[in-house]
């Protein structure tokens, strides 16, 4: 790299053997005046009115979209420091760096809860310059299936352990068994069984965040070894079974914290681990959730072709599996903009679940709770708030006593289409109900669904109602902390 010096015609860097002339604009009367002074040049850069006015739309200011794009970078681990003088040069027409307008196109995808393309955000890199990869280093986009991504099915080796297992080997986790530890038996694949219940329970009643690591852990040490050691060919294949269903868990735990990128990675090993093991279920319930995750960020198209791919395994699964399934593929194809087939498929989950038993899975399980959520976002995808809302209320009267997220994150949504209608002083009510369960739980989502209240109430400063719910807010969760995701 050439040596540097400041050029004082222009206030540039420019290289050593490079001659002052040569940044002089046409006209500017190259050689200076007597006086020394120069015309400076013309600064080419226009505003950036996609991104300021995409700001508005969303409620942030700079600093609000740069802690979007940093937390964004970690998720594929980018070590990112931008503040909101960062973000006033991007407004002032400067373009970021690669992968850098790619996450901020994700984050206010994310916000908007639609896609936002980096022409949207006037952030397209120009056409006389050849496209570069946007993807961030580290991670990997997140659900890009035209490079054959999908996690695909395909037959058990029967009774042999599997010398690679792809998922877990990606994720930096596979491991061997201890020297000395022995054959693997029942006891367990009973242990691991009972640890996916306490895993379950744990993060329903208390967020992901507070066990995350802790079950991250055991997948990378002791499941890893235990799948990899000797075992009887039906204990093997009920382990790599329990392996995907945890792996299922820990991907679910990573993507309530916002970590969408470690979430993605987990979800594939949960689907791999299950045609590993001939689980059709298990494949179906990973790619659902999968697709479940692409709507959340914003990517219908892939969505809905996950969402699509688990409906391939229908015939393997039971009612209330069905419905599970049933029920997503009606979100995908709302999120697309097709009525009809939404509401043909809501109706079809429900039929399927009037005729589920009332057994609840730890992994896949699905009951009327689940279902009103769905058939609530599957509405507001169709336009159909007054809609979303009795069912969101209908869901949240379903929740038992232990499902303290569940609860919290959809009293929340609920507070935001309360909100959206028109019904403030309902939606502050909703918000206290968020702000009772707030010191119980550890879950980013609901972290950022408190800070989303906070954005979005700012126009209603003026009334009672809210400046009682952000003073309460103040009390229970303290300054406003960084959001997840």
């Amino acid at each position: 790299m050439h040596a540097l010096r400041q050029n004082t015609c222009v206030g540039v860097p420019v290289p050593l053997h490079a001659s002052p002339r040569n940044c002089a604009p046409p006209g500017s009367g190259w050689p200076p005046n007597s006086s020394g002074y120069v015309p400076a040049m013309p600064n080419p850069r226009k505003p950036n009115l996609y991104l300021r006015a995409l700001l508005q739309e969303v409620g942030w200011i700079g600093e609000e979209l740069a802690r979007a794009v940093n937390r964004a970078g970690a998720e594929s681990g980018l070590a990112l420091r931008y503040d909101r003088t960062s973000v006033a040069h991007w407004l002032a027409g400067t373009r970021p760096s690669e992968p850098v307008p790619a996450l901020v196109a994700e984050v206010l995808s994310r916000a908007l809860r639609r896609t936002v393309t980096l022409e949207d955000a006037g952030l397209a890199r120009p056409p006389r310059t050849p496209a570069a990869p946007e993807a961030p280093r580290g991670g990997g986009p997140v659900y890009r299936l035209g490079d054959g991504s999908l996690p695909a099915f395909g037959p058990a080796r029967s009774g042999e352990p599997a010398p690679a297992l792809s998922g877990l080997a990606a994720l930096g986790v596979l491991g061997t068994a201890a020297a000395g530890s022995g054959r693997i038996g029942r006891p367990h694949l009973r242990t691991a069984e009972d640890l996916l219940v306490s895993f379950s329970t744990a993060e329903q009643s208390l967020g992901g965040n507070h066990v995350k690591g802790a079950l991250a852990g055991f997948l990378s040490t002791t499941m890893s070894a235990w799948i990899t050691a000797p075992a009887p060919p039906r204990v093997h294949h009920d382990l790599l079974r329990c392996a995907s269903h945890l792996s299922y868990l820990c991907a679910f735990m990573f993507f309530d914290s916002g970590r969408q990128g470690t979430a993605q990675a987990y979800y594939r090993t949960a689907a791999e681990l299950a045609a590993e093991a001939a689980d059709r279920v298990g494949h179906a319930v990973a790619l659902r959730a999968m697709s479940t995750q692409a709507h959340y960020l914003g990517h219908h198209a892939h969505s809905l072709a996950l969402a699509e791919a688990a409906g391939e395994h229908l015939r393997a699964l039971d009612p209330g599996r069905r419905a599970f399934v049933t029920g997503q593929r009606a979100l995908a194809a709302a999120a697309m903009g097709d009525r009809h087939t939404a509401h043909r498929q809501l109706a079809v989950a429900q039929r399927l679940l009037e005729r589920a038993d009332s057994t609840h899975e730890v992994v896949g399980s699905y009951d009327w709770a689940s279902y009103g959520h769905q058939e609530a976002e599957t509405l507001a995808s169709l336009g159909d708030t007054a809609g979303a809302i009795t069912s969101l209320t209908r869901s949240i009267r379903e929740r038992g006593a232990g499902q303290r997220r569940a609860r919290a994150v959809t009293t929340a949504r609920l507070a935001e289409l309360l909100l959206d209608h028109g019904h403030l002083d309902r939606a502050c009510a909703a918000w206290q109900s968020v702000l009772d369960d707030y010191p119980h739980l550890d879950s980013g989502r609901v972290h950022t669904a408190v800070g989303a209240m906070r954005s979005r109430l700012r126009g209603h400063m003026g009334a009672p109602g809210v400046r009682a719910l952000l003073a309460r807010a103040a009390t229970v969760t303290g300054p406003p902390r960084r959001a997840a995701g």
